[in-house]
């Protein structure tokens, strides 16, 4: 993850994550994304948060903002969505 944050379209930011100009911080906020992997074009990144609540990830939009929500236990409010544009940016 190290290797590649900072070739992200997302911005990885103390209790959160910013999408564009818009930040998500908050308890166990957390994303899911897909993205061509930058360091082989051939491949893509699947990111989950490591307290991943959620079902299959492949049914999401290019990214969704998590946050765990405590009733009912396991499930997760969603806090944004979207897809990239046709260069895998944020679409504004």
């Amino acid at each position: 993850m190290a290797k590649i944050a900072g070739q992200l379209p997302v911005k990885f930011v103390p209790g959160g994550v910013q999408i564009g100009e818009q930040q998500y911080v908050g308890a166990g906020v957390g994303l899911t994304m897909i993205y061509p992997n930058p360091l082989n074009a051939e491949r893509y990144v699947l990111l989950l948060p490591e307290d991943y609540c959620g079902t299959k990830p492949w049914d999401y939009p290019d990214y969704v903002v998590l946050q765990p929500s405590a009733s009912p236990p396991g499930n997760a409010r969603i806090l944004a969505q979207g897809t990239f544009d046709a260069r895998w940016e944020v679409a504004k």
